[in-house]
């Protein structure tokens, strides 16, 4: 009997998936902040989509990149931007050349910034010491603040700044005429000075004049400035070191506006309170609250992200919402209407974070871009000129004659145009894509065949 060896070849389908950041803008523009246009709905900023990290203070943003570079744009009268100079940018600019910047935090006309090895960084507006380096004096350029490589996170209000180190323990420094920095005092800092002894707090945000902090069992404490009821504690009594606010122990996040409070809780509800002329607690009335009130009834909050008069949040499916002021068209919904309850923002599902300025917002959103390769196929895809500010001619190959829809899309997966459905013969082909229709920024064309698709993006630049 003859043993027969059957030998079966596979032929696989490859598919590769790369997660990146694109980085969207709306709002205003008036000091470059955007680096696009003003715009009342989210446009893409750059051209890359290799962002990680993005802040925005009054009229500037800051943003880190995956490769750990530094990037700002905006206004730069204070040197906020860190270039060196005093000059205002209009599109991102890299600040200097290390490469190893982890997370920023950006407050009226300054930014702090903590490297992956745990030092902390400032520049900027210096005025109330907010910069933490043991001066008064404005800096147009990064500079350490002390030779500790503990820190961990970091947060800018308006003129004070608060972060925390690896062992859990809280620092202050910068203006505190409201008692801010809760150090039980009104008297500026221009250090890092522990707040308390405790060693469990886990996030911090910074209002205009007022702080809010979670701790690792889940507590949540307030201090500064309760004019509107932002505190949270159902009084108008401000505070000068943290107080306890109430009993639960769920809180999970915390976000603060000039004058109010938003909240997440462990079991996804959104919360707010303070300050509400412009809609900005979601409630769906106008009225101020000091009393922590719950917002809507939907329970798959994820995240949180206000400043000034308006808020975002982000759910657990990736959608964003945002509501309060709009007279910028910062809330992003193509409108200048004020919002007092959240409106969904695009139909993107991938967004992941948000930083907002007085009147500008920006926003990253998770790409995924999906690649098949069709087996047995030498298919190629060009576009030219990219970027254009015409018209872009496609060019395409297959071995062999196949159906296929070609389309372009926005990044945020819209579809916005059908090219061409239909048999693309074997060989070459060469089609128009007519882009009088599309403004300024970043698309995708789409080649369908069937279950699989082959994409490549183009720029409109005029």
């Amino acid at each position: 009997m003859k043993k027969i060896t059957i030998l079966l070849l596979l032929v696989l389908l490859c598919s590769i998936n790369i997660y990146t950041k694109e980085m969207f803008g709306w709002g205003s523009n008036s000091y470059g902040q955007l680096g696009i246009a003003d715009t009342c709905l989210p446009a893409n900023i750059s051209n890359s989509n290799d962002w990680k990290y993005v802040s925005c203070g009054k009229s500037h943003s800051v943003g880190i990149k995956l490769d750990g570079t530094l990037w700002a744009w905006g206004a730069n009268n204070y040197g906020q931007l860190g270039d060196g100079t005093t000059i205002s940018k209009t599109s991102p600019m890299q600040v200097g050349t290390d490469s190893d910047w982890a997370v920023v935090s950006c407050g009226d006309a300054y930014s702090i910034a903590i490297k992956t090895d745990g030092t902390i960084w400032g520049w900027g507006s210096n005025e109330f010491g907010q910069l933490g380096d043991t001066t008064r004096i404005n800096k147009s350029y990064p500079i350490q603040i002390g030779t500790d490589k503990d820190w961990v996170t970091v947060s800018c209000g308006a003129t004070h700044s608060l972060a925390i180190k690896t062992d859990a323990t809280l620092w202050a420094w910068g203006q505190n005429n409201q008692g801010q920095l809760g150090n039980g005092t009104k008297v500026d800092v221009i250090v890092p000075t522990q707040i308390g002894m405790l060693q469990k707090w886990a996030t911090v945000s910074c209002g205009y004049t007022h702080t809010l902090a979670t701790c690792t069992d889940g507590t949540l404490w307030a201090w500064g400035r309760n004019m509107y009821g932002e505190l949270g504690n159902e009084c108008f009594y401000p505070a000068q070191i943290p107080e306890k606010i109430g009993t639960d122990k769920t809180w999970a996040k915390v976000s603060c506006g000039v004058s109010f409070s938003i909240a997440i809780k462990s079991d996804g509800t959104l919360w707010g309170w303070g300050e509400n002329r412009f809609g900005q607690l979601g409630d769906g009335t106008l009225i101020d609250s000091k009393t922590r009130l719950q917002i809507g009834i939907d329970t798959n909050w994820s995240n949180i992200f206000s400043s000034a008069t308006q808020s975002f949040g982000i759910k657990t499916d990736g959608t964003l919402w945002a509501w309060g002021a709009n007279g910028s068209g910062q809330l992003g919904d193509g409108t200048k209407i004020n919002r007092n309850s959240p409106v969904q923002i695009g139909v993107g599902t991938k967004w992941s974070r948000v930083a907002c300025g007085s009147s500008h917002t920006i926003a990253l959103a998770d790409d995924e871009q999906s690649v098949e390769l069709l087996p047995n196929d030498s298919q190629q895809l060009s576009l030219y000129p990219n970027p254009t500010n015409d018209n872009i001619e496609l060019q395409i190959n297959f071995s062999e004659s196949i159906t296929a829809d070609v389309k372009v899309y926005d990044l945020q997966g819209n579809e916005l145009m059908i090219v061409f459905a239909g048999l693309l013969p074997q060989g070459e082909t060469k089609m128009q894509i007519n882009c009088g229709t599309l403004s300024n920024g970043t698309y995708n064309v789409v080649v369908q065949i069937k279950d699989k698709s082959i994409s490549k993006r183009f720029v409109v630049a005029r």
